[in-house]
């Protein structure tokens, strides 16, 4: 009895276990198969949207977002060194398309039966968001900034969206000037960064970089350097 009993209770056993993600099995050729687990999100597809049109997605439309994203907004730009000045943010829809923008779940697998490294965790769901080209106009009552900045609001509602854009130095309309030593980096930039949510909030940042960081030496040196120029918000 005994040589025909544990035979039987390991087969109940596999078959207990298979559908459970957390198991291996030998692929055949030695190596093993894990849990697949969420890892990140990837770009998969872009839409042209009308700027009325419903996204059943989203639950708004662009012209929804730009009701509250658009505009002539006052507010505040406080450097972080020297004195305060009075800034007007405007933000218009350009003419470049609107797209929906959708997103696909990469998964990892991972061997539940070893110690699992802390991490933060996976994302759970890869929602769409909406790309909204606009046109920012930055311009301080000092005269250290007056900057015609492109971009685009990107959004997963109506009432809250992020802008993220910079314009090369060169463009650069205002008085002021990165910190850093311009022969250092080539490539030298005024970086936007701006959220909406009860009026607009951000930032100013000058960004240095090279294209080529290695030397003829093997020497890896530094590829870029940031200097924050300051802080604003805007009803």
């Amino acid at each position: 009895m005994r040589r025909w009993l544990t035979p039987i209770l390991l087969l109940l056993l596999l078959l207990l276990l298979l559908p459970l993600g957390g198991c291996f099995v030998d692929a055949g050729d030695g190596t093993q198969t894990g849990t697949e687990v969420p890892d990140h999100c990837v770009e998969s597809g872009r839409t042209t949207v009308a700027h009325d049109e419903q996204l059943d997605d989203l639950g708004f439309s662009p012209d929804d977002l730009l009701g509250v994203a658009a505009g002539s907004f006052s507010g505040t730009f406080s450097p972080y060194s020297g004195s305060s000045s009075a800034l007007t943010y405007d933000v218009a829809r350009s003419s470049a398309d609107i797209e929906l923008v959708s997103f696909t779940m990469v998964m990892r697998t991972v061997d539940t039966s070893e110690p699992q490294s802390e991490g933060p965790p996976g994302p759970t769901d890869c929602p769409p968001h909406l790309e909204v080209p606009v046109s920012v106009g930055f311009v301080t009552a000092d005269g250290a900034f007056d900057e015609a900045f492109t971009g685009a609001l990107v959004a997963t509602e109506a009432t809250s969206a992020t802008l993220s854009t910079s314009e090369p130095l060169a463009d650069v309309g205002g008085t002021a000037r990165p910190s850093f030593q311009a022969q250092d980096w080539p490539n030298q930039t005024l970086q936007l960064d701006a959220q909406l949510a009860t009026g607009w909030t951000g930032s100013l940042t000058w960004m240095g970089s090279t294209d080529d960081p290695g030397g003829d030496t093997g020497t890896i040196n530094p590829s870029g350097e940031t200097a924050g120029a300051g802080s604003f918000t805007a009803q």
